[in-house]
């Protein structure tokens, strides 16, 4: 009967699975968070578009209300010393200049690798993720256009762009993440090839260690909404490479949903397999791992009707399962 059952299921999987397969890896709807506080400041920047400071100090786990009123009239401190230059009666260059020397004095203090939004206003503590953040806030108030600039391992802002622009460069980080192996250049590159990134004959005539070096490092255009997404792709970085899976699971998907960059992705799909590997199904949630892996264009049907099949054989071993197994089936098939 658990035979029958399984190859009924099977045919039915890749029969829906190949009518529902979702473009989008990461879905609002995905995101688990770790406080109310995290929570309720994403919700509101995605939502209803404001909140966006409380947005950047939900990075913190253990920020609150209490903590971020207290951090935001430093912030505020900020726009005091402003008025007293009398930068907004400048000219856009002179402004520019002025603001990015007042807040630098004022705020920044040390540069720091490791460091997230809310140390800007512990000690002043900054990386390049960081700095450009609050930047970022303060040009948006004084009405300067800006864009981000963004590397794998740099971000920074042109204010005013175009023949008049300025570079606001915080730091100029010599930072290399260890994590990026061999393997992990390989599945960047072999991913470029597919999605006709690279060409083929690049493909051929370089090495992997060329064209990742190239490619990874190539400085493009990046959005404010990315600015969360770079510093949650950090975090989950820090965690992978502790092995704490599930803490990293949780933030490359935050940094995914804001930044959907190359190298986002494949650090998704990284650690979504080593879920997947750990992962021991006993609650029906717990499918929602094999549900994103199988958004990824790369993955074929089979392979997760597979998947899915060994998930339910396991289950099914054991007598009064079969509800469960149900369950697990109808979320998938659902979400």
């Amino acid at each position: 009967m658990k035979s029958f059952f399984l190859i009924i299921f099977t045919f039915f999987f890749v029969l829906t699975f190949s009518q529902n397969k979702n473009d989008s890896i990461v879905l609002f709807s995905d995101l688990k968070f770790y406080s109310e506080f995290e929570k309720d400041a994403i919700t509101n920047f995605v939502k209803y578009k404001k909140d966006t400071f409380n947005l950047f100090l939900a990075i913190d786990e253990n920020m609150n209300q209490i903590k971020a009123n207290q951090y935001r009239k430093v912030y505020d401190n900020i726009y005091d010393k402003l008025n007293k230059k009398k930068v907004y009666s400048k000219k856009i260059d002179k402004k520019i200049k002025l603001t990015y020397s007042i807040v630098h004095s004022y705020i920044l203090k040390k540069y720091n690798d490791l460091k997230y939004f809310q140390d800007i206003f512990i000690d002043g503590t900054y990386n390049c993720v960081t700095a450009s953040m609050l930047y970022a806030l303060v040009l948006d108030k004084l009405n300067i256009p800006y864009k981000v600039q963004a590397s794998s391992n740099h971000v920074y802002l042109v204010a005013n762009p175009g023949e008049k622009s300025i570079v606001i460069e915080t730091t100029n980080p010599m930072f290399q993440i260890t994590l990026f192996d061999g393997e992990f250049k390989k599945q960047y590159v072999d991913y470029l090839r597919e999605s006709k990134l690279i060409s083929d004959e690049d493909y051929k005539t370089k090495s992997v260690e060329e064209i990742f070096e190239q490619k990874f490092n190539e400085v493009r255009d990046a959005d404010f909404i990315n600015l969360p997404g770079f510093q949650y792709y950090n975090k989950a970085i820090e965690k992978a490479k502790l092995n704490e899976i599930d803490q990293a699971y949780e933030l490359i998907q935050k940094a995914y949903f804001f930044f959907p960059d190359n190298q986002v992705k494949i650090l998704l799909n990284n650690i979504l397999i080593a879920k997947l590997q750990t992962s021991k199904y006993d609650k029906v949630e717990d499918i929602d791992i094999l549900i994103q892996f199988s958004r990824f264009n790369n993955v074929k049907p089979n392979i997760i009707s597979g998947l899915m099949y060994n998930v339910l054989e396991k289950k099914l071993q054991y007598i009064g399962n079969e509800e469960f197994c149900d369950s697990l089936f109808n979320r998938f098939k659902h979400k």
